[in-house]
């Protein structure tokens, strides 16, 4: 089987019935959603890009250091995400093979597994029905620093949410 396109519904249904199961409220902490899939995280000093890995029935997260705790929540909800949704038991997704990186998915379809992380990541910490009531239009700089500190997350992530969920409204920054 082969990721063709975003899993939308199915995605946000998964990321919402997490979010009910787990009791989650903002900022939500990444490692209760670990400790509920037994994901260990890990932290390496010469790793470039955050990665997961599946050894057995094991999955750990590589993250490489990060200086702020936002950026480690969104990052590892993202790497959550490709546990969570099943990815590694879906698709043929990269293989090593004698130290070796055997790449079996397109990047066109690693991006559809990558967006629909973003999606799932986007409404466990930044839920949708929350989001559109805090923010009011246009968006000020004020709100934004609100909102980045209610949950817990770089401004750029909350501007970018805003905007996934109401593109034709300003944001004034």
């Amino acid at each position: 089987m082969r990721p063709t396109e975003i899993r939308h519904k199915y995605v946000m249904a998964k990321a919402k019935m997490l979010s009910r199961i787990l009791n989650l409220r903002p900022p939500v902490d990444v490692n209760k959603l670990l400790q509920f899939q037994q994901v260990r995280l890990e932290f390496i000093l010469d790793l470039c890009e955050p990665t997961v890995v599946k050894c057995g029935d094991d999955h750990i997260i590589l993250l490489p250091p990060y200086e702020k705790d936002e950026e480690i929540r969104w990052v590892a909800t993202k790497k959550f995400a490709h546990v969570y949704l099943g990815h590694f038991e879906i698709y043929p997704v990269q293989r090593i093979i004698f130290g070796s990186v055997i790449e079996t998915l397109s990047d066109a379809e690693l991006e559809i597994l990558d967006r629909e992380a973003r999606v799932f990541a986007s409404e466990l910490l930044m839920p949708e029905d929350l989001v559109k009531k805090l923010v009011s239009y246009p968006v000020s700089d004020d709100q934004i620093r609100t909102l980045e500190q209610y949950f817990g997350l770089a401004a750029e992530i909350v501007l970018d949410r805003i905007t996934e969920l109401n593109p034709v409204s300003p944001v004034h920054c």
